[in-house]
């Protein structure tokens, strides 16, 4: 069994292929076949089945996929607002802030997000404005999909060091995804899925992976990046 507890971040792992997305996509909901049905189960929220009439997933769940929509003629501080606004009454403009702050993204706020046609931030910018769109919202469970594409190391570690201060300060329930992320990012994590051919063959803190290997008589040099 495989539990995401509030105030836990969960970092997937694996090659290309390997089932990250989809499994992403099964605990925020996301499979459905042609009947609309879910294609899940055993997926609980707080013992609620995923079926649950009571369950407004949009309610609870905030899903970042692997390529970046936005309306590219806003800002960056427009679309944070925009956001917050669409889920939320309240101060929009102190709660963009906040975010742009954290998400390192402040320098940017009045530039526009652009895209492929319009010029606008940057390609790893515009990655940190979907998960502070998705911060914007609020939500319980929050999942991202690759979301260090397009950012390098120093990035990606900064942003991961925004998600644990957001996930230990209020308590929601953070589920990622990255591909060969630096090997620095996996100590702000509890607990590691490492995917291979769609299937979970480990769950559990980071240390472990590398402790199962060795029993198995698999020498990890010191250097060795689990992430990949």
């Amino acid at each position: 069994d495989m539990y995401l507890d509030s105030g836990t971040m969960t970092l997937v792992l694996g090659p290309p292929a390997s089932g990250k997305t989809v499994f992403l996509q099964a605990v925020s909901g996301g499979l459905r076949g042609w009947d609309n049905d879910y294609f899940v189960e055993g997926l609980y929220f707080n013992r609620l089945g995923h079926d649950s009439s009571h369950l407004v997933k949009k309610n609870i769940f905030s899903y970042v996929d692997g390529t970046d929509v936005h309306i590219p003629q806003l800002t960056v501080k427009q679309t944070l607002e925009f956001a917050f606004e669409c889920q939320h009454k309240g101060d929009s403009k102190a709660h963009a802030e906040m975010i742009m702050k954290a998400l390192g993204l402040s320098h940017v706020a009045d530039t526009v997000v652009g895209d492929a046609l319009i010029r606008g931030v940057s390609g790893g910018e515009r990655r940190r404005v979907s998960v502070g769109e998705m911060w914007a919202v609020n939500t319980r469970v929050y999942i991202g999909d690759r979301i260090s594409d397009g950012l390098d190391s120093a990035s990606t570690l900064d942003l991961v060091k925004a998600l644990q201060i957001w996930c230990k300060s209020v308590g929601v329930t953070i589920c990622v995804s990255m591909l060969q992320p630096p090997p620095e990012v996996l100590e702000y994590f509890d607990q590691v899925v490492m995917m291979d051919d769609g299937h979970a063959v480990f769950i559990g803190r980071p240390q472990e992976g590398k402790d199962i290997l060795n029993q198995y008589g698999i020498e990890t040099p010191s250097a060795w990046n689990s992430g990949y």
